[in-house]
């Protein structure tokens, strides 16, 4: 007789009692949740699991952890590890050369959400902030959304308030305020930045390398006039070599050279514009002859990516973002500052090798370069 809770193998048709995992027959899975169902919340689980296995296979506890800029980083990007190596890097010189100018005013250009600029003036942010969790997927660009929600940001330390954030899109310039971290943020174009002229000590940019030349002039300009005397202009710019070091671009050319045309439109496709986005693909003797046609001296260049860094960043999880910050939506809290402490945790070791051993190359991807106003 059957009993109300056995349950009968569809595979071989033996009764089972009705909690039984597998078949005593055929040992048919009966009970065991279908991996189409699992949850959110259990793939989170799962996938703490299987990092924190993989963290005692590589030993990743053999790699030093005590650059708090590259940690810092990879908390605030955590989903984009890629960014968070190239601009820890970035940072660990950029903010070296503020120390320097710690009492002069400063400004961004283009200074987007302010996370980048408030990490390189030194201010650290609690462990369960991201700039993934307030993101509108449907956007054409999923960083440019409003801001939605309203909550105080909490920082585990403080740092330099930045004087003054210049960026065009009203989003970033919301999102920036919200840090609490910038005096002032402004909605501004670079060839008309409402500041007035000869009071900044420090003008730092990561967008002047995206401009085509007349607006690169007109930006050059307006930090000429922005800047006192002796005040330091910083930003990083891609070498002549910058394409030959991306991923997909080298791809493209080697399949290109081998006859496979339809190959290479593909990763020219998976490219998404890198290869031109970073338009300044000069020599550093170009970059002496503009700079000085604009009444600017080059103090000194610091290399900033070779091959390894800058083939992670122009690959690493950026295709996958939208997916991966829908599913963070249907994860717990809890579940989710879980997941985040143990990636940054393994991605620490894992990446900080590269960090030390690619920003010493001689031939680098970028350059940062640090001039001053004659």
């Amino acid at each position: 007789m059957t009993g109300e809770r056995d349950i009968k193998c569809n595979t071989c048709g033996k009764i089972n009692p009705g909690d039984s995992l597998f078949c005593s027959g055929c040992i048919s899975a009966l009970n065991v949740k279908k991996i189409s169902d699992l949850t959110s919340d259990d793939l989170a689980i799962s996938t703490i699991g299987l990092i924190d296995s993989l963290s005692q296979v590589i030993n990743v506890d053999s790699v030093s952890r005590d650059n708090e800029i590259f940690i810092s980083y990879l908390s605030a990007f955590w989903l984009r590890p890629e960014t968070a190596l190239y601009q820890a890097a970035e940072a660990s010189i950029v903010s070296t050369l503020l120390l320097q100018n710690q009492n002069d005013p400063f400004l961004d250009i283009g200074c987007g959400n302010g996370v980048n600029t408030s990490l390189i003036a030194g201010w650290r942010f609690m462990p369960d902030f991201d700039v993934f969790s307030d993101l509108d997927l449907e956007s054409s660009d999923i960083y440019d959304s409003p801001l939605k929600k309203k909550d105080q940001v909490s920082f585990l330390k403080t740092g330099r308030t930045i004087d003054y954030g210049i960026d065009i899109k009203e989003s970033m310039v919301q999102r920036a305020r919200s840090l609490g971290t910038f005096k002032q943020v402004l909605k501004a174009d670079v060839s008309n930045i409402p500041v007035d002229s000869n009071t900044i000590g420090v003008i730092y940019s990561n967008v002047l390398r995206d401009f085509k030349e007349n607006v690169l002039s007109d930006a050059l300009r307006e930090c000429q006039r922005l800047l006192k005397t002796e005040g330091s202009l910083i930003f990083p710019t891609p070498t002549k070599t910058y394409r030959d070091k991306l991923y997909h671009y080298s791809k493209a050319k080697e399949m290109e050279k081998m006859g496979d045309l339809t190959g290479a439109r593909h990763q020219l496709v998976l490219d998404r514009g890198r290869s031109e986005y970073c338009a300044q693909q000069i020599s550093i003797e170009d970059w002496e002859d503009l700079l000085t046609e604009y009444g600017f001296e080059i103090v000194k260049t610091y290399p900033l990516s070779g091959v390894k860094l800058t083939n992670l960043w122009d690959t690493g999880l950026r295709p996958y973002t939208p997916l991966l910050v829908k599913f963070l939506e249907n994860v717990s809290d809890d579940n989710r500052y879980k997941l985040k402490q143990v990636i940054v945790d393994f991605l620490t070791g894992l990446l900080y090798r590269v960090l030390e051993e690619d920003t010493a190359t001689e031939d680098p991807a970028f350059l940062v370069i640090h001039a001053k106003k004659l």
